[in-house]
């Protein structure tokens, strides 16, 4: 999505940009605040919709799973959602009395405890937030892309309700902006114990170090009224108990997984950023920090490696690396710090794919097959010499079949109806949360949780033997004195 940054971001390169129409690419400058997910979801949703009307096909490549899931799925909240959904809950005047009193209220808070915050708490990067109802978005996007299919900015306008006016979205703008300082100041696991006060079904299903998710359900409550586990259970009525957040959006829609051998495609990951690496990964990142940084001095800005690009993998393992000056980056201490820079890289890189097998096996196939379900078709990627033969063909030849209404000559994957319970278990030893039956289990088999349990039984041994040797020694004082 972003401008430049080809190299650490693996993008297509231009010879494979010609081959075939792309979208969503180089339409947003890395140096700004990131783009939720939802403000993406409504730039591409109008493309992909267009490319259908001129009975296309098109095809997602991914790429992060989370925002593919907001383009096959309807699982994405909007404002004007919860809205409706509050307003359906109690009467209009009822929820905009409240509304007042409780913007009131808030104010006089404020006020009267600002001097004394300030005086606390070290104040939130004042980089602005993008809020996830997509109400505000960058001032450097262009269409890029997208052929005749209007700018993301004019999509996020026409999301918005159609009474809401510019005046309107500037004071929703400016509520959200300032409440999200508010709930940065205080700590996640106080964030989760009064979400677990106003809604605790919610809290049940959140991590308490899930920041982002808390707040978001914190500020719809305080905005609306509404408790967000209401909100999500509104948007899953009518479909299975084990569903996607809501209904698929396109009903005509399979899934093609490239798989491969996880020891071959660790050697193809590790190979890959070797590559990267030749093309000129240190200084592509060496420039983009010398221009984030000048930006956010000039704005007088805190740096915030927690959003936008920084996500991205590749930025947060070379920082110590980055932030040396060019004679110390040659010195062996400076060649230490990028030999580990490296080795991080290669090892997030696997780790990643890991995590998108785990979507994939998880999100997709652990759930009852339904409509509601794209199905999966799995591809055997391992050997690249054979791409046409294992790869292509077969891809090619379940694409033809379905468009003709015609069994597949490959079976889809099989689903398994695994259904999970979202129960929040805390391991004290560790300080670790688990959300379901299936995390509790891998955490209490990890080695993690074994190093953690061997130093606690080290610790009681130590002390049961210090309590020893001090009764032993009380002993042969009381045993002198004749006591």
């Amino acid at each position: 999505m972003y401008k430049g940054l080809g190299i650490v971001t693996n993008k297509a390169t231009k010879e494979e940009l010609q081959m075939c129409r792309h979208h969503m690419i180089d339409f947003i400058s890395p140096l700004k605040d990131n783009v939720t997910v939802l403000e993406y979801r409504n730039a591409a949703v109008p493309i992909i919709d267009s490319i259908l009307a001129a009975k296309k096909t098109p095809i997602i490549v991914g790429g992060s799973n989370y925002y593919i899931e907001s383009l096959l799925w309807r699982n994405l909240v909007n404002t004007e959602d919860i809205q409706k959904l509050a307003s359906l809950q109690r009467p209009e005047s009822e929820y905009e009395g409240n509304k007042q009193q409780q913007e009131q209220k808030q104010q006089q808070q404020e006020q009267s405890q600002i001097v004394e915050d300030q005086a606390k708490v070290k104040p939130a990067p004042q980089s602005e937030w993008l809020p996830h109802d997509g109400s505000v978005v960058g001032d450097d996007l262009d269409p890029g892309c997208y052929g005749d299919v209007r700018s993301m900015e004019s999509q996020d306008e026409e999301s918005t309700t159609e009474s809401c006016s510019d005046e309107e979205r500037l004071t929703e703008r400016a509520f959200t902006v300032k409440d999200r300082e508010k709930y940065e100041m205080q700590s996640s696991v106080d964030l989760h114990a009064r979400l677990s006060q106003v809604d605790p079904k919610m809290a049940d299903r959140l991590h308490p170090k899930d920041k982002r998710k808390i707040i978001r359900a914190l500020e719809v409550y305080d905005r609306y009224g509404i408790q967000m586990s209401e909100v999500y259970r509104h948007q899953h009525s009518g479909l299975a108990d084990n569903a996607m957040g809501g209904s698929l959006r396109y009903r005509d829609t399979c899934l093609l997984w490239i798989k491969c051998d996880q020891d071959v495609l660790d050697r193809r990951l590790d190979a890959r950023v070797d590559k990267m690496l030749e093309q000129g990964l240190v200084n592509e990142l060496l420039d983009f920090h010398r221009q984030y940084n000048e930006e956010r001095l000039k704005n007088n800005r805190a740096a915030d490696y927690t959003r936008g690009i920084f996500q991205s993998i590749g930025f947060k393992e070379f920082h110590d690396f980055l932030l040396m000056d060019a004679d110390s980056r040659q010195t062996e201490k400076g060649q230490a710090a990028f030999r580990a820079a490296v080795e991080k890289l290669k090892q997030v890189t696997r780790k990643y794919a890991r995590v998108q097998k785990r979507w994939i096996e998880r999100r997709l196939l652990n759930r009852p097959c339904s409509e509601n379900v794209p199905l999966v078709y799995g591809l055997d990627g391992t050997d690249v010499s054979r791409w046409d033969e294992n790869v292509l063909e077969p891809a090619t030849r379940i694409l033809t079949a379905l468009r003709q209404g015609e069994t597949t000559p490959i079976s889809p994957l099989p689903y398994q109806d695994v259904r999970q319970e979202f129960v929040i278990q805390h391991c004290k030893l560790c300080d670790v949360h688990a959300n379901t039956p299936e995390m509790w289990h891998v955490h209490i088999k990890s080695k993690r949780h074994r190093k953690c349990e061997q130093s606690r039984r080290r610790k009681l041994r130590d002390l049961t033997q210090t309590l020893d040797e001090y009764i032993h020694h009380q002993q042969v004082q009381d045993g002198d004195s004749g006591t």
